[in-house]
């Protein structure tokens, strides 16, 4: 997969998960411009902010048939 670049724009601290808005590949579907993610799915050790800006991969979530969600975050130094 290739690495995807895109912004944090909400986090839920209770529930361990968080949104990153993207450019998204398929430009035929503007609404999918967001993908969520898990903390456990960081992989530089770094809970990313509100705004910070990370780099990640998109992968088919084994949980959720049919969606997506991101994976090896890394927050841009």
């Amino acid at each position: 997969m290739s690495q995807l670049t895109g912004k944090v724009v909400r986090r839920n601290l209770d529930g361990s998960f968080g949104w990153i808005e993207y450019k998204p590949e398929n430009d035929d579907d503007p609404e999918d411009n967001q993908i969520y993610f898990m903390w456990d799915s960081r992989r530089d050790g770094v809970l990313p902010d509100v705004d910070a800006i990370v780099t990640f991969t998109k992968e088919s979530d084994p949980d959720k048939p049919g969606e997506y969600i991101a994976r090896n975050i890394r927050v841009q130094k």
